[in-house]
């Protein structure tokens, strides 16, 4: 659309209804939303992102979903999935009925290309949570991970589609312990 013939409009809050948060993991990982696990190599992030899939797909999450078993669909580009990836997954107890990992023969994911993608077998799986590990790994090539517009836009589809899907995403991210005193910032 052109953005000359826009419309821009001034929205009372007195036409917008509340929506009580809905949450996968309680306070933690938000259906509908983008959640960013981040830290330096060696704390357990891809660790504790197989315990919360697992919870997820044995219905054990401590959130809205409490109770109903749900899919997973996880973007690995780091482990290999049958050395580690499955291995972790599975000494959380998940259901490995109910996870997938998300491939591309001879390539990988991209974000933003493959969010349409993504949704459909989110959609066709009855998925609730979406796991990018890590999320850089993911980025178009030669979109500049360090430029936060360059990587808004590259998430802004994803989270769209979060909302659309009412599914939660977990975004991991490793840091280089050489920077400590600027992790809050390189997020």
């Amino acid at each position: 659309m052109n953005p000359d013939t826009r419309e821009v409009i001034a929205q009372s809050f007195t036409s917008v209804t509340r929506k009580r948060g809905r949450w996968a993991a309680q306070d933690r990982i938000p259906l509908g939303g983008l959640t960013v696990l981040a830290g330096i190599p060696g704390l357990g992030k891809s660790t504790a992102t197989s315990m919360i899939a697992a919870d997820i797909t044995r219905g054990t999450s401590p959130g809205d979903l409490f109770g109903e078993p749900a899919t997973v669909l996880a973007v690995s580009l780091e482990d290999g999935l049958e050395a580690v990836a499955l291995g972790r997954f599975q000494a959380a107890g998940g259901d490995t009925a109910r996870m997938f990992a998300l491939v591309v023969e001879g390539g990988t994911i991209v974000l933003p290309d493959d969010v349409e993608r993504i949704e459909a077998l989110a959609v066709e799986h009855g998925a609730r949570l979406v796991v990018v590990d890590p999320v850089t790994a993911a980025l178009a090539h030669g979109l500049d991970a360090h430029r936060d517009t360059s990587v808004r836009g590259a998430l802004a589809p994803l989270q769209a589609m979060s909302e659309r899907c009412d599914l939660a995403v977990l975004l991991v991210m490793h840091l280089n312990k050489g920077e400590s005193n600027k992790y809050l910032y390189r997020v």
